[in-house]
């Protein structure tokens, strides 16, 4: 998370007022819904700030399970949210063109698809128990990439908190790369 927990709670809020003046006045419910998931992500947001783990607890909050489960709900939502940007940019194009609300309409169902294919997997994996079967094995010739496992992230420069097994949100500072 880059935004202060004011920052989210300000963007949460215009988003639903946005979403809720579009909707008086255009009532287009599609186009509401894409603004009004903006704003559920930034709600979302504001609440995982009171659970998020951070370097003066030395992560320590990555064990509390509504810190995980808070995480889960983010990916989730992070998930579905080409389903309701496709909502909102397409239900405007979908009213006056037969041609764009056929496009419109496969392109949302694409990303239905999509979305519930991706939220199933940790499941689909879990029940098949194919957990390590899409690893593979390290050559010299392609090395074996677990950092990515073990948390690294490489635009931070610093291995991220992330414990095995076990979503966790935390708090660090977003890096402003300066002009050169």
């Amino acid at each position: 998370m880059c935004f202060t927990m004011g920052m989210s709670a300000i963007l949460a809020t215009f988003s639903f007022a946005w979403a809720t003046y579009e909707w008086k006045q255009f009532k287009c419910l599609q186009y509401s819904l894409g603004l009004g998931y903006f704003g559920v992500m930034e709600a979302l947001q504001v609440v995982q700030h009171f659970y998020a783990a951070g370097p003066e607890d030395d992560y320590a909050m990555c064990q509390n399970r509504i810190n995980q489960k808070l995480t889960d709900l983010g990916v989730v939502h992070i998930i579905f949210q080409p389903l309701f940007i496709c909502m909102g940019l397409m239900s405007m194009y979908r009213r006056f063109d037969l041609a764009a609300r056929i496009e419109a309409d496969l392109i949302f169902k694409l990303c239905l698809f999509a979305g519930f294919w991706f939220a199933a997997y940790p499941w689909v994996v879990g029940i098949m128990g194919m957990e390590q079967t899409f690893i593979p094995k390290a050559t010299e010739e392609c090395p074996n990439y677990m950092w990515l496992l073990e948390g690294y992230d490489a635009s931070a420069n610093f291995t991220t908190p992330n414990l095995e097994h076990v979503s966790c949100e935390f708090l660090f500072m977003c890096h402003v790369i300066p002009p050169q």
